[in-house]
């Protein structure tokens, strides 16, 4: 069957309550109370309740009894953008002495409690805008998740002294080195920021900071930081999950009411940077392939005109059907990999286009077709099937992020710091239903003007970073009275509470049948958001290679979405962008998978895609030569990741010689170099059977739906 036809799809997508299409009345779940996600007046709805504690403490609680779970999202809102001069880096390390300890729980502890309760989710992580923290744990554990909570936001400050803070800054300075320095373009894009960005703009330096501020943070200044923007008043915690809303209230308040609030915390305003002349500069790292970033500054989140520049950016680099790509990867075959973006921010945004280069190609050439390419969307406007696929992409995003409680929770978390309402979704989908060709394409001749612009171009060379600082002895003991206490004493808090009887937990069972041709289809029904997910899975991974053919199997499934028979590797990303869905192959050690995620509506034509490139695909010799270029570019970037430098090697030690696990899973140079369509072809045939695969289908479909399929 083919792709459904794009006017079809712009009729669907058009409809002012956004998701009207993609949520009709036959895909409501059939115990719509279960789940917190429903349709209103034609719009997507989260069921949710936000209150306020006398402190000034927000909470929202979003009940969702699908599964005996509750999430717990903590945000407070303060990140880089309310840092002091000087001292870039704050917020994030105070990310982690949050984790460190607090009054009634050790240091090292936190994590055992999560572990021992069966939390899942652990972590914390800082972004220009908010820091936020967050776990997952079994429902009856709700109690114990409020006191952690609880106690990681009020009396966190108890605990650091002069040890854990000396400590911790240690930690972020070697998670500097790993996640920035050591990073393939890290410096290239710490650079991008600070030619962006003027002295004194929150947003110049990366979020982790510089060595020297890092080390520079005194004591005196995490306290201070402490009494500003740790307090009840400055953050809000969602509860998403199967709880009992009049108990959790009752706990919320137990555990939060008697924090005291601060003063208000200051307010920023920081006007959008102004860029009158282009700039540009060159950035030399270790890193195998060159890169080219051109970014401007663009407005705020929810701000006129930044969902008429996300458009743009997935227009542009939304994807394998995007404009770039097909020109720059398919077409001129000039880059290894495309990526455009409308990083969206509180104070002002960036819209970001990243090409890294294939071997040989000229950034020069790139930037040249890049900027026609821009020049002709501000020109002229998109095609009406270019804004549904973009539509579809980030509506069926969106509903993928509300399919756990834990990204559910952070999302309106988002929504609540970012637009003021944790309900924003429906208003958030609606800003790009109402959207016109012509809206998107005077905006981007608005903003994405020659002369507003910064260039970066990374180059394969010397690594140049700031002088070292050097790292003091670390304290053997603290200094009397370095402890503080923002809030009262209360001795109860040290005894963890206990768990509340667990649910039953009643796991849905997966159903298995069998096509008359051998073909294992494997069945999880997930009634309630319309999504599906399905993946075929083959016998055909890396075991499976010849041991003069290391890569063959890699190589093969790779090739699968190039092209068909009927169907060109343009045409393919198009049908999958259409509907809003993705399509992905990939091996692995035992196996090779065909991935297709998508809407409910898109799961027709989305297997019958899977179908085709699976049971059709073409092998074409400009094809193969093509992905040939691209898989030895890739092999090349190997060298340049430790992490992955390191598995190869170790992989080659566990194994041995001549074990088909042994080399990378790409192969290496000589053996991709040797692969031709003849091998490619008799893999597939040999290997792309029915009795050796299995599809495994999950989401929104009856068993009998799913067999019609």
């Amino acid at each position: 069957m083919n792709a459904p036809a794009p006017r079809r799809l712009v009729a669907l997508l058009a409809l002012a309550g956004a998701l009207s299409a993609a949520l009709p009345a036959a895909a409501a779940p059939a115990a719509p109370m279960e789940g917190a996600v429903s349709t209103e007046a034609g719009q997507l709805a989260v069921r949710h309740e936000k209150f306020r504690l006398a402190n000034g403490f927000e909470v929202i609680l979003v009940e969702d009894r699908r599964l005996p779970l509750v999430a717990f999202n903590l945000w407070v809102h303060a990140g880089p953008r309310d840092e002091a001069k000087g001292q870039t880096g704050f917020a994030h390390l105070f990310e982690h002495l949050v984790f460190a300890g607090s009054k009634h729980i050790p240091r090292g502890e936190f994590d055992k409690f999560i572990d021992a309760a069966g939390g899942t989710d652990s972590n914390g992580s800082t972004n220009f805008d908010r820091t936020n923290y967050y776990f997952t744990l079994p429902s009856n554990q709700l109690e114990m998740g409020l006191w952690l909570k609880a106690d990681m936001l009020g009396y966190m400050i108890d605990e650091v002294d002069s040890i854990a803070l000396a400590n911790q800054q240690d930690v972020v300075r070697n998670e500097r080195r790993q996640g920035v320095e050591n990073q393939p373009y890290g410096i290239v894009e710490e650079a991008l920021y600070q030619a962006l960005y003027p002295e004194g703009h929150p947003y110049r330096a990366a979020v982790i900071g510089s060595h020297a501020d890092i080390q520079g943070i005194q004591l005196a200044d995490v306290k201070a930081f402490a009494r500003t923007y740790y307090r009840p008043n400055n953050a809000t915690l969602v509860l998403a999950g199967d709880f009992d809303a009049k108990r959790a209230k009752a706990l919320v308040q137990k555990y939060f009411g008697t924090l005291k609030a601060g003063a208000k915390p200051p307010e920023v305003k920081v006007p959008m940077p102004q860029i009158a002349q282009e700039r540009r500069l060159v950035v030399t790292d270790r890193i195998e392939l060159s890169r080219l970033n051109i970014a401007w500054h663009t407005p705020p989140m929810f701000a006129a005109g930044d969902a008429e520049l996300d458009m743009a950016a997935h227009v542009l680099g939304g994807g394998k059907a995007s404009r770039l790509y097909g020109l720059l990867v398919r077409d001129r075959q000039l880059a290894q990999s495309v990526q455009v973006s409308q990083g969206s921010q509180s104070l002002s945004s960036i819209f970001n286009v990243e090409i890294v280069a294939r071997p040989g190609a000229s950034l020069d050439d790139i930037e040249t077709l890049v900027d026609a390419e821009i020049a002709r969307l501000a020109s002229t406007p998109p095609s009406d099937a270019e804004l549904a696929q973009a539509r579809a992409t980030i509506q069926t995003d969106l509903l993928q992020r509300m399919e756990k409680v834990t990204t559910l929770a952070d999302l309106l978390n988002h929504y609540n710091q970012m637009a003021g309402e944790p309900g924003f979704v429906g208003r958030d989908l609606a800003r790009y239903a109402s959207l016109t060709p012509a809206n998107v394409s005077t905006t981007v001749a608005q903003w994405l003007k020659k002369d507003s612009r910064v260039v970066v171009q990374a180059q394969p060379g010397e690594q140049v970073l700031a002088a070292e600082v050097p790292t003091p002895a670390m304290p053997t003991q603290a200094a009397k009275g370095e402890r503080e206490s923002l809030n009262a004493a209360e001795p109860w808090r040290r005894k963890p509470p206990g768990a509340t009887k667990a649910k039953a937990l009643a796991v849905p069972a997966a159903q298995s049948f069998t096509l008359a041709n051998g073909l294992t289809v494997i069945h999880s029904p997930k009634p309630g958001l319309p999504l599906v997910s399905a993946s075929l899975v083959v016998r055909a991974g890396q075991g499976a290679n010849p041991p003069d053919r290391p890569g063959l199997a890699a190589f093969t499934v790779s090739m699968l979405p190039e092209g068909t028979r009927t169907r060109s590797a343009q045409q393919i990303a198009e049908g999958i962008a259409a509907l809003g869905a993705t399509l992905s192959a990939s091996p692995g050690s035992e196996e090779a998978r065909v991935h297709f995620s998508g809407l409910k509506q898109s799961a027709r034509d989305g297997l019958a895609l899977v179908a085709d490139v699976v049971m059709n695909p073409a092998f074409n010799s400009d094809d193969v030569e093509r992905l040939r270029a691209q898989m030895l570019a890739s092999l090349a970037q190997v060298r340049e990741q430790a992490p992955l430098l390191a598995d190869a090697v170790g992989n080659r030690v566990v194994y041995g010689d001549g074990h088909p696990l042994a080399p990378h899973i790409v192969g290496t140079e000589a053996s991709l170099k040797a692969i031709d369509v003849a091998a490619l072809r008799a893999f597939w045939q040999g290997h792309y059977r029915p009795e050796r695969a299995a599809l495994v289908v999950a989401g929104d479909l009856s068993e009998a739906e799913l067999r019609e399929l």
